[in-house]
């Protein structure tokens, strides 16, 4: 079950985005594949957990990754 979460436009609006973020979410704010992004969590190059099967992004750390932060 994916979950449908807007994307705000602004930058400073991403804060209100939830703390921890799934991956089709997460892809989105800089714009790259589930791979990648899977990817960046696996490297812990983004502060991420793996629940069973999904990956959860923490926002501040994705925000602070793509320099939004």
């Amino acid at each position: 079950m994916c979950e449908h979460i807007t994307i705000p436009t602004e930058a400073k609006d991403l804060k209100t985005l939830p703390l921890m973020l799934p991956i089709e979410t997460a892809k989105q704010i800089p714009g790259c594949s589930d791979r990648y992004m899977r990817d960046m969590c696996e490297k812990k190059k983004v502060k991420a957990v793996k629940m069973g099967r999904v990956w959860r992004v923490n926002r501040d750390s994705l925000l602070e990754f793509c320099g939004l932060a």
